[in-house]
Order: C-alpha cells, then structure tokens, then sequence
C-alpha cells in the first residue's frame, strides 16, 4: 500500500518513495517513523528552494535537539534524516549524510524495573476494576486481557496491538506473533488461566473465529489501538495506583513469570513439534523437527497440527537450511577476523604473540580509520568496506595523520593482505572482494644508510652506563656482545644464561628459532657479577623492571637513550644523540665483519635465515669499501711517478699560476 506523503514545497514523490524502500527492504517502519518522515518532509517545504534536496544546514537544523527533547526523540530525527539523504545518494540526487554519532549520546546505563509478583496481581486487578470508557463498554476487558497478556506472554506493546483474531489460537492456547522486530514471527504458548480468560474476553467483545482478519483488540473508533495511548493508559489508570512508581516500559518481557500448560505441549510433541527454551526465565518457542536449535525465528508460523491436516509439505533438513536468512550461510566480517585472530594465527600458523599483536594492531588502526573518516562504527563495518580505494585511503591517513613511516604502512597493509588470503580459502565467496585488498601496491619504502658505532663509541657508552648500576651496565654489555634484538635480551631467564667456560647465552628470535650465542670473557664477568644479585629462579627474568617484572622493549630503550644523551653531550662528534638498541646490533656486525670474520658465523651469531641478510653489513661498510678500491687501483694504475714532495710543488705551481 502506497503512503501518501502530501506536503507543499518539497517533493512529495520522494518521501512516498522512500518509504515504501524501506518497507520493500524488509522494515517494519511503523506508523512513528512515517511521522518523522513527514515531519522531515514540512521542514523542507518550510525552507528556501536549494539545488539539493537536504543541504547539510537543514539536516543539521533539522536534528538539532530542542529544549525539553529526550535524547531518543532527537536521535530518531537524526537517524531519520540520516537515512533519507542515504537514500538520495542512492538515487543519484545530492544530499548532505550526517554522521552517524555526531548527535547528543544516549544514556547507556538502563536499569528496568522489575515487578513482583504481588505486584503484578495489584496491576490486574486495577485493570479488571477500572470502569467502561464513555467511547465503548469494551474497553474495559481489552485493557485486561491487554494486562495478562503482556505479563503472561511476554509480548511487547505494539506486538500484542497487532494481534489478529486469527493469531490466537483459544483451542490451542498458542499466539502467534508476527508484527515483531525485524518481520521475525514466533509462536508463545498461553498459560492455562490465561487461555480461559481470553475464551471469556472473546464472548464479551464479540471475537469470531470466522472473521480472522480482525483485530484481536478492536478499538472503539475501528481499528486497532495505538502503541503510545495503550502504554500511557496502562501507566496512566492502572500503573499509578497499583505501584509506588510507574515502571519504566509498560510490562515488558523482563516480568515474564508463567506456568507453562505442559500437558499441552505433551500432546504436540508426538506430532512432530518441539519447542526451544533459552534459560529459565525465557519464553518457549516453537520450532520444528529439523531445526531443534534454531532461534525464536521460526521455519515455518502456522499452527501445529497433525502432518497430514497440513497443508504446507513439512520441512527437510535441505528445506530448512534454505529458509534461513543470508547471514547464516555468508560468515561475516567480525566472525572471520575473530577466527583468523584466536585460532588460524596463534594456533594454525603457531605465530608468537607479537605477530598476533601485529595483525590485531593493524586491523585496530582501519576500524578507527572507518569511523573518523567513512563514519562507519566497528560494528558496521563488513566485507563490503574493504575496498582499493579505501584501503589507500587508509594507507595515507596513517602517512598524514600518523605520521607513519613507509614501512609502517607497508607492514599494516601486509597484515590486511594476509587476512584477506585466508578470506579466499576459508570463503570463496568474497574472492572478489579479496582481490581489490591483494591489488593494492606497496609504497616504495626507503633504504637509509646502516647506522653503526664506531668501537671508541660503544666504549663510552659502556662508561655511562657503569655509572648508572650494575644492571645497565649488563644490559648494554649483552646487547652489544651478543648482537641480539632488544626483544630477545628482554626475553632472557637466568637459565638461558651459561656463565662457565666457554660463556654463553641462549637466545630465542623471530620464528621461535633458538640460537647459542658466545659471549667474550669481559662480558661474562659482568653479566656474572650481576646475576649474583638476582633470586636462585632459573625461570626468573635477568633484566627487571622496578616492579620486579621483565623489562620491556620500551625499558632497554629508554636506559640506552638516558646513556647516549650523556656521552652526546661529552663527545658529540663520535655519539649521535639518539641510538636505538638496534644500532648496537649493527654495530657488533660491522665490528665483527672488520676483524676479518666470515660472513657465515656472523650470520649464525645475529640469526639470519639466510647469508643474504648479512651482506648487507659488506656492501654498508665504508673502510672495507676503501681498501678493495685502493687495492684495485694499485693493480690497475700502477704506483704513481711523482713522491709525495713532489706532488706538494706541483699544487703550489698551479694555485699561483691559476
């Protein structure tokens, strides 16, 4: 049925149409927010003709709150003009979208009231004595039978007004519900005195079985009631008087208490029904046969019956399956990342928990991003969202706002890439989706120059960190000795470490690979003299915060900068003022490739899976590189004619000739 949205100035056309767009997509939309379509709609005409339908200064003028308004009136104007300009976009026509959480915020906090039963039986009996209404004699019984059927059933307001004759079974004592929240119909049993009171409410009104298609409760004036008048009677005339203080909702299924008629669900059982019960103080459903774990949402709404009196053929385990809605059969978004966070990564692949971490960083970082940026919360986001141009505009919203480093980027967009590859094996469905994310092309990260110490310089370091204690000491000593990662000397337990002779240290890196490092006997002196100092655990960590827990990366850091700040301070020329832990990694590298050391052992010293690595320290040492062109010069040039005295006269010649 067509709505009909009538106002002078703005075009009617398209909020008719757009109503009858969201019921067609499967919402209820009720009479209320057809109001605030049309509430929408006499703004509009009320303001200046614009090339656009919805500038962003009547949508904002539009869902500004007005003085008195609760949050939820001024929230459902924005949702409604938020949804319309949606569905101007989708129709090609201009419109400002307003951000989904830039209105007033909600109370999250909801404390509902819950009523005795004793109470309860006060409310009924406020209901059974309150008089005829000068509009009709049936008011009465509507009200009371309205009162016993919220509190037995469970029902909300607008579902137990919608009632048809037709959906409430006297000789079964079963209603069927279909006016609910997201068009999901469930079957509710009625308790024994409730089924008697309904036969005797439906002599006084005057229900008859022939008719099905009238309304269960009839109004006076035709018709069914109005959610908003029945709620404010209920709380109005029987409410008040029978409670200290009006409940919150009008009975809502939080008071649910009945004793359920099982002879009757007995007698059905052996016709091929069941029913589902959540917990003690949830309602029971029906449901059928196939589908024993299904929830409130039904195969099938007609009454049970025996199967040959059932004109609709009965289910297969095929049948059911398709019945279901699409988000049963097409894993979402949430569901995949949570296995590929929680099972594929850290028990699949056996990543470390810092490889976890990574990836759960990464994907952390792009729900932000959609919501300061698309304005779409965590929630919301799907398969859908990932998107090539939004994922480039997620790699330049951590270049710009982040200030993130090219790596950095590529890193994050390496976790998207490996999720997305698990999305095609685990859901062939979103291959195509997955393909936009797998086609995005790294950016060109730059190589800077190897940063390393000359030995003068790590000798100073050494000295400041004597200075601060022990400890710092020992830490700089086996960061530099052993050529480990910081994340692996943090790693460190005292039974990792072999102070005899040959000293040694035990180290575990990236992969979960263990390696045997040597240590120098200078070293092994003082990280012995420290591990003296420390408890008798072999499990206990050597290198500890204040709080007695195992330094972290952030700790070593910030030891080794409080060092290089004092030796940049005294020779500023040989320390930089910022060194990173890493630095000193490169450094025992470019020491060790200096002495003469093959390539092959300094790879197993700084556990390299491959040789490859390690040429990189060849091809960045600078002294190296010098030796190899002067030794190619000698062989290629011969020596050179002229002495060094001579070399000297020759200059002085051609600066005063010059």
């Amino acid at each position: 049925m067509a709505v009909e949205v009538t106002v002078a100035g703005a075009p009617p056309e398209l909020f008719s149409e757009y109503v009858e767009y969201k019921r067609n997509l499967g919402y209820v939309y009720p009479n209320s927010r057809v109001y605030l379509v049309k509430r929408l709609s006499r703004f509009l005409a009320g303001r200046a003709a614009d090339e656009r339908v919805l500038t962003r200064e009547a949508a904002e003028a539009f869902a500004r709150p007005c003085d008195g308004e609760s949050s939820g009136s001024a929230a459902g104007r924005r949702g409604v003009a938020r949804q319309f300009a949606l569905f101007l976009r989708w129709k090609g026509i201009d419109a400002w979208v307003l951000p989904e959480h830039g209105g007033p915020r909600q109370p999250s906090s909801f404390a509902p009231r819950i009523i005795t039963a004793d109470e309860m039986a006060r409310v009924i009996a406020c209901a059974d004595a309150r008089p005829a209404s000068r509009c009709g004699p049936q008011t009465q019984p509507v009200y009371a039978m309205l009162v016993r059927l919220l509190w037995c059933c469970g029902l909300r307001i607008g579902e137990a007004l919608s009632l048809r004759v037709g959906d409430v079974s006297l000789a079964e004592a079963i209603v069927t519900v279909r006016k609910a929240k997201h068009n999901r119909a469930r079957l509710v049993p009625m308790s024994e005195s409730l089924a008697a009171h309904a036969q005797r409410y439906a002599v006084a009104v005057g229900l008859v079985p022939e008719d099905p298609a009238a309304w269960f409760f009839p109004s006076p004036r035709g018709g069914g009631y109005n959610p908003g008048s029945a709620t404010a009677h209920i709380q109005g005339r029987c409410s008040k008087r029978a409670l200290p203080r009006p409940p919150a909702a009008p009975l809502a299924p939080m008071t649910y208490a009945i004793p359920m008629r099982w002879p009757a669900w007995r007698r059905c059982r052996p016709m091929g029904w069941t029913f589902t019960r959540r917990c003690l103080c949830w309602r029971p459903t029906w449901d059928t046969r196939t589908s024993p774990r299904r929830s409130t949402t039904c195969a099938s709404t007609r009454l049970p019956g025996r199967p040959s009196s059932r004109p609709w053929r009965a289910p297969t385990r095929a049948s059911s399956r398709t019945g279901r809605c699409e988000m049963a059969t097409t894993r979402p978004f949430a569901d995949m990342l949570a296995q590929f966070l929680i099972v594929y990564l850290p028990v699949t692949r056996a990543c470390s928990r810092h490889t976890v971490s990574a990836y759960r960083d990464a994907f952390t970082l792009f729900l932000r991003f959609m919501d300061q940026r698309q304005a779409t919360p965590p929630d919301k986001v799907s398969f859908a969202d990932f998107t090539a141009s939004n994922v480039a505009a997620f790699l330049g919203w951590l270049h710009t706002d982040r200030q993130s480093s090219a790596a950095t980027t590529n890193q994050r967009l390496a976790a998207l890439k490996s999720f997305f590859r698990y999305v095609q094996t685990e859901a062939p469905e979103q291959i195509a989706q997955a393909r936009q994310v797998l086609t995005v092309q790294a950016a060109q990260a730059p190589e800077p120059a190897i940063g390393y110490l000359p030995v003068e310089a790590v000798a100073l370091l050494l000295e400041y960190a004597k200075r601060r204690g022990l400890r710092d000491l020992a830490l700089l000593t086996t960061l530099y000795d052993t050529g480990a990662r910081v994340q692996e000397v943090c790693d460190l337990s005292t039974g990792d470490l072999h102070l005899g002779k040959p000293a040694s240290a035990t180290l575990t890196g990236k992969g979960r690979k263990t390696r045997v490092v040597p240590l120098t006997p200078q070293a092994a002196v003082i990280v012995a003299q420290y591990v003296r100092t420390l408890p008798h655990d072999r499990s206990g960590p050597v290198f500890a915060n204040r709080t007695g827990q195992r330094l972290g990366r952030a700790g070593a850091t910030y030891v080794l900068a409080r060092c290089a700040q004092a030796a940049h301070s005294e020779r500023p020329e040989l320390v930089p003022a910022k060194v990173s832990p890493h630095v000193l990694r490169h450094s025992k590298a470019m020491h060790l490739l200096e002495n003469g050391v093959n390539l092959i052992y300094i790879r197993d010293i700084l556990g390299h899976a491959s040789v490859v690595t390690t040429e990189v320290y060849a091809k960045a040492n600078p002294e190296m590189k010098r030796k190899a062109i002067e030794t190619a010069a000698v062989k290629t040039l011969g020596p050179s004619r002229y002495d060094e005295i001579s070399r000297r006269d020759l200059l002085t010649w051609l600066r005063q000739a010059i």
